[in-house]
């Protein structure tokens, strides 16, 4: 997303340009006390400065600022701003008030927000299915893609310049990225091999076939298997055992073992029908493995919380329990039921005040749940509701500045 918005096609400058209008106004709302108090009249939402160390940044700001375009173009059209307007004395306040109006009442800005975020989300999606504590190694291949060919659905036919700059930024990533551990991975995921899925579309259109078929998972689970296992005569038997999965025969083409290849998840099919083969231990052994450091970066970001100049005098053994406590109680709330049923609850460490606010995980939940809810909402907007609607309790939130 980041070499999307600072790429350096001349063609496409529009989109860095179109990032940094929306930080300014962001910024000139936030950095002014009265601009930001007349803002809130006018909204029910907070504008959130995201940093920039959170992935799906650049997506959080686009969409953020759309969810509150009609609160801006009130705000700019309001007799308070005409006088907090000719109250600016310096440039740079009256560059930012006209920059407020331009933009905020410009239709063709809007549009290309909108344009921005339709493919983007698909990468935002992407990272964000990555970005789990899960192993989700076995579908990350495939995952990627869909998420291309979403993006082709989606942007291709306006505008094929602009696809092929998305996919060479994607690519570029991919190939520093991608190791042959994924290709592994990716053939030992049964769900790809049931007809279920292979019955399905492609997501760049066509048919699909199954994943040891192409020659560039071929190479790369071939290179694996090389690394993984040094012993020839282990990996013979491993080769052999692999066509019997390949084609389902022996365990692998028994009934259940073929009809809940798409109902189980990886790990418990292989568990369950996998035998006591070499191939089983090496399929949970791989698939077991994560593809994010997140789970590894929040507890460096927690660390960094208890460890900071005021208690640098704290020795090793004491900063290593508070942040195994305060980790802990973190991970107890993300899977404590009464945090979300009892409103009267209150959420360990959970303040707005709390400059740790960002690393919130319920907080951060609360917020893409809502972008997800707002998404679903939009699309009926202009539909009325159904009559068992009105008896569907819908919780409110209102995100708080970050």
């Amino acid at each position: 997303m980041h070499d999307v918005v600072k790429n350096k096609n001349e063609q496409y400058k529009w989109i860095g340009d179109l990032y940094k209008k929306d930080k300014q106004m962001i910024e000139f709302i936030t950095n002014h006390s009265n601009t930001h108090g007349l803002f809130r009249n006018h909204s029910r939402l907070e504008l959130l400065k995201i940093a920039k160390t959170r992935f799906g940044s650049y997506y959080f700001t686009f969409r953020c600022l759309l969810k509150v375009k009609e609160s801006l173009a009130s705000m700019v059209s309001s007799p308070h701003w005409q006088v907090l307007k000719e109250r600016a004395t310096n440039a740079a306040d009256r560059q930012g008030f006209e920059l407020m109006e331009e933009v905020a009442l410009d239709g063709m800005f809007w549009s290309s927000v909108r344009q921005v975020l339709n493919f983007t989300k698909p990468i935002y999606h992407m990272i964000r299915f990555a970005n789990t504590d899960k192993p989700v190694i076995g579908e990350v291949y495939e995952q990627m893609d869909t998420m291309l060919g979403q993006i082709k659905n989606i942007v291709h036919s306006k505008d094929p310049n602009l696809y092929e700059l998305i996919h060479d930024c994607v690519c570029v990533r991919w190939n520093k990225l991608n190791i042959p551990l994924h290709c592994l991975a990716y053939i030992l995921t049964p769900k790809y091999y049931s007809t279920s899925w292979l019955g399905q579309p492609a997501p760049r259109g066509g048919i699909r076939t199954k994943p040891h078929l192409d020659a560039e998972v071929t190479r790369g689970y071939l290179d694996a298997l090389e690394k993984l296992i040094l012993d020839r005569e282990e990996c013979a038997v491993v080769s052999l055992e692999i066509g019997r999965y390949f084609s389902g025969t022996s365990l692998f083409g028994t009934f259940h073992a073929m009809e809940d290849r798409d109902r189980f998840d990886s790990l418990t099919w292989w568990e369950t029908y996998g035998g006591q083969g070499l191939l089983p231990k090496l399929a949970k052994k791989v698939l077991s493995q994560f593809v994010s450091t997140s789970s590894t970066e929040r507890c460096w970001s927690t660390y960094s919380f208890i460890d900071n100049v005021k208690r640098n005098i704290l020795n090793e053994n004491r900063e290593e329990s508070l942040v195994y406590v305060h980790y802990n109680l973190r991970l107890l709330i993300h899977y404590c039921d009464r945090a979300y049923e009892d409103p009267t609850y209150k959420i360990w460490d959970n303040h707005p005040e709390d400059d740790n606010l960002e690393d919130d995980t319920i907080h951060l939940l609360e917020l893409e749940e809502e972008f997800i809810r707002d998404e679903d909402e939009a699309a009926t907007a202009a539909m009325p509701p159904p009559p068992s609607s009105s008896s569907a309790r819908v919780p409110s939130l209102v995100p708080l500045l970050v």
